[in-house]
């Protein structure tokens, strides 16, 4: 599952973290919700404050589930599993109730497709990456084109209105040409821009109501939250619930510096009056914080100003967090679920049916990830002991290795665990096919024996009608129902022919399945012991050549003509001699 780019645990660590910032996401967006609820007459800042924390703790815990893939990884553990050659055995741990379910069946299919998904998550953000450059150029543009400084009363007054917010530095006041909103752009050295006639064409305490409440965002040092939003949003893009916390952390985030600015100028009805000056305004940048915002209808802003009171959630954010609340009650049913229940035994059928085979024994489910695991190269037999998921022992052709020359070995040891965990998932898909075979075929051994209990029960009623007394009266009745259950009893008898077919037919395609899942088996084992054999002359002739020693474990690959052992790339006429070694044996062996 490597890449030319990242390594193959990053590649695991990265898809699981972001497989599991879905539902991470979602308890953040219901928390959110629930501050939502709860704050609807409480200060915004309260609000904001709130917020603030459901996104910290997102990002707290997808970075805690990517550190902790990356540090379980690096020991080998939960790695996806592949199979390169020779002959395993192993008896790992998993964690129970996740296996054996549809959870299993969606986890083996993002471990299998884990570099294309991931492939396909960097393009868009890639993508998403480009349009955001591309906003941060607009700013730049703003800040360096069609400006005008303004006016030294404004520039003077833009002083005194900074000291009264408590902002400690002067900010510059530009009047922009390009620039249709006041706005803050820039993070280190802040400049504040007005468009081109803003401050002759509104009153003065208007304005100042407006320079007030980007000074606010100065204050708040609102733009490292922005920044550290966009981020986010970049990263978790096709996540609904982040995007959401997000969109209510910058509604709020508006009403927190209409509230300050409101309260150090003394003036809302000027500053209404500058929202309904701006409603009309849009097309700001990413990165800037406007006076306008950013896609909220400043009417709302109004109201909440005239009214002193917060909007509630609305009826489509209640209907799709308590699906969200729903589906993560559903996913953790599903992954605490230990088994499913084992179907009652149904009594035997009237005609013998061929058994279905025992399913091999389930592997170790302990969680604590030991084991011994055998490897084989076609020349060698390796055992490994394994230990909470760390190598603890190595035995070569039943002779043990001394602990101080383990180390040696940990890169043979992760192949043979990957491909012992590859050989154990296909294994657990075989079974869980065969399960199902074998619960229909239950199904079918039990109708069986219903439609013959109802043939028993019918010949048992015509037996006590023969039994009474031969009347005439009694005759005849006795004749008229004997007639009525033969007709029923013909009927039962072609449903029990029927059904008994159905289930021969069954049982054979159950054989076909299980010869060609054998024949796939032993083809699969054919292939990895030839590429054992490859592998082996290719290593015996290098110890031949005095290129490696002898139980020493080296690295070898093939970069287009070049040979590298160990990362030292070897002399042309040896990467040919080799190359020429591995073509001459897969031709002998019959490997395409």
């Amino acid at each position: 599952m490597s890449t030319p780019f990242f390594p193959e645990a990053f590649v695991h660590a990265l898809l699981w973290t972001l497989v599991h910032s879905l539902w991470i996401g979602t308890l953040a967006a219901l928390v959110a919700g629930a501050i939502v609820a709860a704050t609807r007459r409480r200060s915004p800042a309260l609000r904001y404050n709130g917020l603030l924390l459901a996104g910290t703790l997102f990002l707290a815990a997808t970075a805690g589930s990517f550190f902790y893939y990356i540090s379980r990884d690096s020991n080998g553990a939960g790695l996806p599993l592949r199979l390169p050659s020779g002959t395993v055995a192993v008896a790992t741990s998993e964690a129970p109730g996740f296996y054996g379910s549809w959870t299993s069946v969606a986890a083996a299919f993002i471990d299998r497709h884990a570099v294309l998904l991931v492939g396909l998550w960097t393009l868009l953000l890639a993508a998403r990456a480009l349009r955001l450059a591309g906003s941060y150029y607009s700013l730049r543009v703003l800040r360096t084109r069609a400006l005008r400084p303004a006016g030294s009363a404004w520039q003077e007054r833009l002083r005194e209105l900074c000291a009264r917010i408590g902002v400690r530095h002067p900010v510059p006041l530009f009047e922009s040409g390009l620039a249709r909103v006041p706005m803050i752009v820039g993070c280190l050295k802040p400049v504040l821009l007005v468009p081109a006639g803003f401050l002759s064409g509104l009153p003065p305490e208007s304005v100042e109501a407006v320079l007030l409440h980007e000074l606010a965002h100065l204050r708040r040092r609102d733009h490292l939250v922005n920044a550290v939003q966009l981020a986010t949003e970049l990263l978790f893009f096709f996540n609904p619930a982040v995007l959401w916390i997000s969109k209510l952390l910058r509604t709020e985030r508006e009403h927190c510096c209409d509230d300050l600015a409101v309260r150090h100028s003394g003036n809302t009805r000027g500053y209404i009056n500058a929202l309904v000056a701006f409603q009309e305004h849009g097309g700001i940048p990413a990165g800037a914080l406007a006076f306008a915002g950013r896609e909220m209808p400043l009417l709302d802003r109004i109201k909440r100003l005239i009214h002193q009171k917060n909007k509630p959630l609305n009826n489509m954010e209640k209907t799709v967090l308590l699906a969200g609340l729903l589906a993560i009650g559903m996913a953790a049913s599903a992954f605490y679920q230990q088994q499913p229940p084992t179907p009652p035994k149904p009594p035997a059928a009237p005609a013998p049916v061929a058994a279905t085979p025992p399913p091999p024994p389930a592997p170790d489910t302990t969680g604590r990830g030991s084991g011994e695991i055998q490897y084989s190269d076609g020349s060698k037999t390796y055992r490994f002991r394994m230990e909470d998921n760390r190598l603890a022992g190595v035995s070569v052709n039943g002779v043990a290795v001394p602990q101080d020359k383990i180390a040696g070995y940990e890169e043979l040891f992760r192949t043979a665990l990957k491909g012992s965990r590859k050989a154990q998932a296909e294994a657990r898909v075989h079974q869980e096919k065969a399960d199902r075979m074998h619960a229909e075929a239950e199904a079918h051994h039990h109708k069986a024996a219903e439609l013959q209990e109802r043939v028993q029960e019918l010949n048992a009623a015509t037996e006590a009608l023969e039994e009474q007394p031969k009347t005439m009266e009694v005759e005849r009745l006795t004749q008229a129902r004997h007639a009525k259950h033969s007709d029923s009893l013909a009927r039962e008898q072609v449903a029990i022919s029927r059904a008994h077919e159905k289930m021969t037919a069954e049982h054979a395609r159950m054989a076909k399945e299980h010869q060609r899942l054998s024949r796939e088996h032993e083809a699969l084992a054919r292939a990895h012991e030839k590429e054992a054999q490859v592998h082996a002359a290719v290593h015996r002739e290098l110890v031949k050549d005095g290129l490696i020693k002898e139980n020493n474990p080296v690295s070898i690959s093939f970069d287009g003509d070049s040979l590298v052992i160990d990362g030292v790339k070897q002399p042309a006429e040896v990467a040919r001699k080799y190359r020429k070694l591995v073509a001459d044996e897969k031709a002998r062996l019959g490997i395409r």
